[in-house]
This record gives C-alpha cells, structure tokens and sequence, in this order.
C-alpha cells in the first residue's frame, strides 16, 4: 500500500450570513474566527490546491477528500510518527 504523508493544515475559511443584516453584524462577521485546522493524507498538490483525504485503502480509494486553495493557506506541516520498538 502506498504510504501518504501525514499533514496539518491551518487555512481560513469562508462564511456567509443569510437573510437580511445591519453594520453591527457586518462588525461581528469581520471579527468572527475564520481558521480551520484540518488532518489527514496528502494526496496530491497542485499549483492552487492542496487535496487530503481522511483515509485510504490497500485497494487505491480515499473516503473523504477535501481541497484546500493554496491562497487560503496559514500553516502547514508534515506530521511525522515514530513507531516503538517490538
């Protein structure tokens, strides 16, 4: 089974407000938090994304695959896990 890298992701995210809104919730929207911490198995990069998924198979399939741009981007890093001795 091909090994993935392992990844943390911190990216902002999006987010809207539905129905009508005044300047006081303008205001609360600018001052909303807005990051996302995503795990899981890099699949791929390309030049604007980066695609993880949260689990694969011996047989080559991925359950739950998210794109993230590269522009929406804050921290990434590799996560490395040391495996004991038997």
């Amino acid at each position: 089974m091909k090994q993935l890298k392992r990844m943390e992701i911190v990216w902002r995210d999006t987010s809207s407000r539905k129905g009508w809104a005044d300047d006081q919730d303008v205001e609360e929207k600018i001052n909303e938090a807005d990051y996302v911490m995503t795990l899981g198995y890099l699949i791929k990069k390309t030049k604007h994304k980066i695609i993880l998924t949260t689990g694969h198979s011996c047989w080559g399939t991925y359950m739950d695959i998210v794109a993230i741009p590269k522009c929406s981007i804050i921290a990434m890093s590799e996560l490395v896990i040391e495996e004991k001795e038997k």
